[in-house]
């Protein structure tokens, strides 16, 4: 049997995609099937969270026939041109970002749509439904997220916390958490940021917070939600479009980009706790079972074991093979951050709009810092 070669930037920052590329090949290993994460720098392996995760550096390994080759959506356009005729399969955690990689519209689909590509991997029925009506001729498949319940699970005691990511919406987090505190409606809590923390000390975190907000974005599923709402808080906030097969009636949504509402409604929640605490309790609890029951483990395995199985037992017609590679800063990234910085000139000096101009700015940032906005 061959490898699955999961291709991964070199971030040593907390990113959840991240994350699930190294729980992906742990997934495969245990299954039975090789597999490890390919990294570009002799060395490097991801520390911010604890792992054994099968690792292998890119300059020192060949894809085979038998192989295949996993590659995230900020890496397409290597579908061209790496070990042609080994088969891949692209994992897209986000599909908001599918045009954002620097290459043509045309090339992007030539790129879903390549021979080469066994099937496209997605994290959540929302991105999947994108991904189906951008190339309805290309196979679609969805995998589960694993949230660890030994890390994210509810906890008895509790702190009159809210915890929010900062990260995230950076601009719109800020102006929410100044609306709160010049309104006095954080008085009595505390404000928990989740931030510069490794894995373990950011889940004992959450798991201390009364509530949790969320300023997801354009999300491929969403884990810092997720997590907190299997960790028992009361999320509250914007649901970043795929969250909301979570959010449903286990969180309280906020329309998209209403900042003003988000106020409004994180300022009665936080007035009325006392005398309501008991159905927020509820509510934060049915979360955590859904989040338990629907993101497990066992979920997780079920989803993505047998398609890579499928994936790796089917017909190979060509003796390809090919060095693998991982560009640390690729042409695709810095150009999608250029033209976030192009946007944002445009906006700021044409339109006048600063809000956008900011946003564009925050784009390309993070792109180059993480590689994902």
């Amino acid at each position: 049997m061959g490898t699955v070669y999961v291709l991964t930037p070199d971030l040593a920052t907390a990113v959840g995609g991240v994350r699930q590329h190294y729980r992906l090949v742990d997934t495969l290993n245990e299954a039975g099937i090789p597999a490890a994460v390919v990294h570009r720098d002799d060395g490097f392996r991801c520390r911010w969270f604890a792992n054994e995760t099968t690792v292998v550096y890119a300059e020192h390994t060949h894809a085979m026939q038998d192989d295949l080759i996993v590659i995230p959506e900020e890496l397409i356009g290597l579908v061209f041109t790496l070990a042609p005729g080994v088969p891949k399969i692209i994992f897209n955690q986000n599909a908001y970002t599918t045009f954002l990689w620097g290459l043509s519209e045309h090339d992007t689909r030539a790129a879903y749509q390549h021979p080469d590509v066994w099937c496209t991997t997605v994290v959540s029925e929302d991105n999947a439904s994108y991904l189906r009506r951008a190339f309805p001729d290309t196979r679609v498949d969805r995998v589960r997220v694993a949230i660890d319940s030994q890390m994210y699970h509810p906890r008895g005691e509790r702190r009159r916390a809210v915890s929010y990511m900062p990260r995230k919406r950076k601009s719109e987090s800020a102006e929410v958490l100044a609306l709160l505190r010049v309104t006095g409606a954080l008085e009595g809590w505390e404000v928990l940021p989740i931030d510069g923390l490794d894995e373990q000390a950011a889940a004992e975190r959450i798991r201390s917070s009364s509530i949790f907000l969320s300023f997801s974005h354009r999300e491929g599923f969403g884990l810092p939600p997720a997590e907190a709402m299997a960790s028992g808080c009361l999320v509250v906030g914007f649901d970043g479009f795929a969250g909301k097969e979570f959010f449903a009636e286990h969180a309280i949504t906020v329309p998209e980009g209403d900042v003003q509402t988000y106020c409004a409604v994180v300022t009665d929640l936080l007035r009325s706790w006392d005398e309501r605490q008991a159905e927020y309790l509820r509510m934060a609890s049915s979360g955590a079972d859904f989040v338990a029951r629907e993101y497990s483990v066992a979920a997780h395995e079920q989803s993505v074991i047998p398609l890579f199985r499928d994936a790796m037992a089917a017909p190979r017609t060509s003796s390809a093979r090919g060095r693998l590679e991982v560009p640390r800063f690729g042409p695709s990234r810095l150009n999608a951050a250029g033209q976030h910085i192009k946007h944002a000139l445009h906006a700021a000096t044409i339109r006048r709009s600063f809000a956008d101009s900011h946003k564009h700015v925050s784009a390309a940032l993070s792109l180059l810092k993480r590689g994902y906005e």
